[in-house]
C-alpha cells in the first residue's frame, strides 16, 4: 500500500510539526492522470569548495556588474572578483556586518550598508564615500536602486527618497533652504511612515513601508526625474527590508499589513497574493525577530525559489513557485540543523554564487555537490504514515518500502544508508534509528526497506509519522513509499 509522503508540505495548521518536515529536499511535478502532480523529492543543491575568500566576512553582497566583474562586501571590504575567482579589496566601509545594497553604473559602483554610501569610479579607480557629504543631507541609506541613469537611495528614519545626478553615482545636489531639503529628493507620501526599501522591477522603483508599497516611474521633471504611478498602491508592506527579492516577473517579500504579519507575499502586475501557507505563517510569526529576515532567488531547472533566512530564530525556508511548496534549507553541524550558509547570492560567471555568513568565502549552489562545501550535507522528510486514511483500529506495519533511485552517484567502495524513525505519539518519542542500506555503486535495482515496524495501539495513537534521513554524499531521487501489514 502506497504512503503519502508527497501528501502535504506545511500546508495545514493541525499537524505537528515532526509529521511534516521536509529538509534539503524540494517536490518536483510528474505527470499524472489529470495533469501535473508532486510525485518526486529532489535533493537541493549542495555548496562546491570555495571559488574565492575575502578578508574574515561575512559576505554581506554580491552583485555582477555590466563591467564583467562582480563585486562583494565581505565584512567591511568592497572587493572585485573577476571570471577567474581573484579579487581585489577596493576599498573599506563603515560597517562590517548587515545586508549592504549595491548598482552599478557605465563606470561607478555604489554601495549602501545603513550608515552611509560610498563610490568606486571603476575609470579613475577611486574609492569616495558620498552619503553623507555636503553635497546631500541623506543620512544613514540601506537601499539603491539604478533606473535611467539615476541612482535612488532611502534615508534612515524618514520618508523621502534621494536622486542622483545623471550618469554619476558619486553626485547629489546641493542641500537647499532651511529644512534641509533638497532639488534632488522626494517625499513619498502615500502615508507617513518611512520608506524601509526600495526595489527596481521593469523600469519601476517600487518603494516599500511598513504598511504600503507605491510605484514610481522616471517622468523626465527636472530635479527630481521620478513620481509616484497614480492610482498605484499596496496596502501591505514590509516586515524585513532585506527580504525582497524578483521572483520570475514579480517580487516576493516577508510582509506585513492592517490584517497581520509574518505573511509572504508575491506581486501580481500591481496586485499581491499571499504564498506563505497558514501553518508557515504561523512559524514565521512565532521566531522572536523577524525584521532581520534576508532572502534572494534563483533558477534551477525550472524551478524559481525564493529563500528566506531568519538569523535570529536560527532558520532557512525556501519557496518553489513551479509547484508552490514550500521546504526547508538547514546546514547540518555538531548533529543539529541550522540556518543554511548562504547569506547572500548573485549568478556570476555561469554560476550561482553564495556568500558565507560565518567568513569571506564565496561558493557555487550546485544540484550535483552533495555536501556543504566538503561538510555532511544531511537531508529528513517526515510524513503521516497512513494520511486522511487513518484507521480507528491498531494497525501493524510489517515493512517499508522507500521508492528510490540506487546505486548511482554513489562514490566508490561506500556504503549509504538511509536513516528510518518511527512515532506513534505525534513525533514526541520516537522508535529507532534503523539503518536501511541505499545501495552500492551499480545497484540500481536495490530494495531500501526496513521490515518488522510493530504496530500502533489505542493507547498511544492509531496514525504513525514516518521520518528518513541521510547524510551520505549521494544524489538524491525519492519516488514513493509502499508499506505492507492490516490490522492488529
Amino acid at each position: 500500500m502506497k504512503s503519502p509522503i508527497f501528501s502535504s508540505f506545511n500546508e495545514d495548521r493541525s499537524l505537528s510539526s515532526s509529521t511534516d518536515l521536509c529538509i534539503n529536499l524540494f517536490p518536483e511535478l510528474v505527470p499524472g492522470p489529470k495533469g501535473p502532480v508532486i510525485g518526486l523529492l529532489l535533493n537541493c543543491p549542495g555548496l562546491t569548495t570555495a571559488l574565492a575568500a575575502m578578508g574574515a566576512g561575512p559576505v554581506r553582497a554580491t552583485y555582477p556588474a555590466k563591467n564583467g566583474l562582480m563585486y562583494a562586501v565581505s565584512g567591511n571590504g568592497l572587493y572585485s572578483v573577476d571570471t577567474s575567482w581573484n579579487t581585489t579589496l577596493l576599498g573599506t566601509i563603515a560597517t562590517s556586518t548587515g545586508p549592504c545594497s549595491i548598482i552599478d553604473s557605465p563606470t561607478q559602483i555604489l554601495v549602501v550598508d545603513g550608515v552611509g554610501g560610498w563610490c568606486w569610479n571603476f575609470s579613475t579607480n577611486t574609492f569616495t564615500q558620498v552619503i553623507p557629504n555636503s553635497t546631500t543631507d541623506d543620512t544613514g541609506p540601506n537601499v539603491a536602486i539604478y533606473q535611467d541613469g539615476f541612482g535612488l537611495v532611502n534615508s534612515l528614519n524618514t520618508n523621502e527618497i534621494y536622486q542622483t545626478q545623471y550618469n554619476d553615482l558619486s553626485l547629489f545636489a546641493a542641500p537647499t533652504g532651511a529644512g534641509g531639503s533638497t532639488a534632488n529628493n522626494a517625499f513619498v507620501q502615500g502615508n507617513p511612515q518611512n520608506v524601509l526599501t526600495m526595489f527596481d522591477l521593469e523600469q519601476e522603483a517600487w518603494i516599500f513601508k511598513q504598511k504600503g508599497v507605491e510605484v514610481w516611474i522616471n517622468q523626465g521633471a527636472p530635479g527630481f526625474a521620478f513620481a509616484q504611478l497614480q492610482g498605484v498602491y499596496l496596502p501591505v508592506g514590509i516586515d524585513a527590508p532585506a527580504s525582497i527579492a524578483r521572483l520570475n516577473d514579480g517580487l516576493a517579500w516577508l510582509g506585513s499589513g492592517d490584517e497581520g504579519s509574518g505573511v509572504v507575499y508575491l506581486s501580481v502586475g500591481y496586485k499581491h497574493k499571499v504564498i506563505s501557507t497558514p501553518q508557515i505563517a504561523e512559524i514565521f510569526r512565532g521566531y522572536s525577530k523577524r525584521s532581520d529576515a534576508i532572502a534572494y532567488t534563483y533558477q534551477q531547472d525550472n524551478h524559481w525559489f525564493y529563500v528566506i533566512t531568519f538569523p535570529t530564530a536560527n532558520a532557512t525556508w525556501a519557496f518553489d513557485l513551479t509547484t508552490g511548496k514550500w521546504h526547508q534549507r538547514l546546514f547540518f553541524s555538531n548533529g543539529a540543523f541550522g540556518r543554511e550558509i548562504a547569506n547572500c547570492h548573485a549568478f556570476f560567471n555561469g554560476k550561482h554564487v553564495v556568500g558565507d555568513y560565518r567568513n569571506g568565502n564565496i561558493y557555487a549552489l550546485d544540484p550535483g555537490t552533495y555536501t556543504d562545501a566538503g561538510a555532511p550535507r544531511k537531508w529528513l522528510r517526515s510524513w503521516s504514515a497512513l494520511g486522511d486514511s487513518a484507521p480507528r483500529a491498531p494497525m501493524s506495519f510489517d515493512s517499508l518500502q522507500i521508492l528510490m533511485q540506487t546505486g548511482i552517484t554513489v562514490p566508490a567502495g561506500t556504503n549509504p544508508q538511509i536513516d528510518l524513525r518511527f512515532s506513534d505519539d505525534g513525533g514526541y518519542t520516537w522508535n529507532g534509528p534503523f539503518q536501511m542500506p541505499a545501495g552500492q555503486t551499480g545497484q540500481t535495482a536495490w530494495r531500501v526497506i526496513q521490515n518488522r515496524l510493530g504496530s500502533t495501539s489505542l493507547t498511544r495513537g492509531l496514525d504513525r509519522i514516518w521520518e528518513i534521513s541521510g547524510n551520505d554524499p549521494i544524489g538524491i531521487q525519492i519516488t514513493g513509499a509502499d508499506w505492507t501489514g492490516g490490522p492488529a
